[in-house]
């Protein structure tokens, strides 16, 4: 019987041994994955900064666009009338290089 609780004991250390192992594998796991959370965490932190300076030139590039878009229509009307103030200045001269008698006033 002695024999029994002897081999009962060694192997009671020898669980041991193998859960203190197992427990120590998980400690490094456990260590290595918060680590690696925390790096996560640190770079999603960068890249929410990142995207919140995106969105910010993004509005400024959409306020850029909108002012250049009303500077072209302006001076694509601007061309407009210049060209058909041209338009009747040549009609004018137009009319002032016929004879006197086909001239129509």
């Amino acid at each position: 019987m002695a024999r029994f609780r002897y081999d009962k004991a060694a192997a009671c250390v020898g669980d041991r041994l193998v859960t203190d192992r197992a427990l120590a594998r998980l400690e490094e796991s456990l260590v290595r994955v918060v680590e690696l959370l925390k790096k996560v965490q640190a770079e999603n932190s960068e890249l929410r900064a990142v995207v919140q300076q995106l969105k910010v030139d993004l509005e400024e590039l959409k306020k850029e666009n909108c002012a250049k878009g009303e500077l072209i229509e302006k001076l694509e009307n601007d061309r407009l009338e210049i060209r058909s103030r041209v338009e009747k200045i040549i009609t004018k001269i137009s009319t002032l290089e016929r004879p006197v008698g086909e001239a129509k006033f």
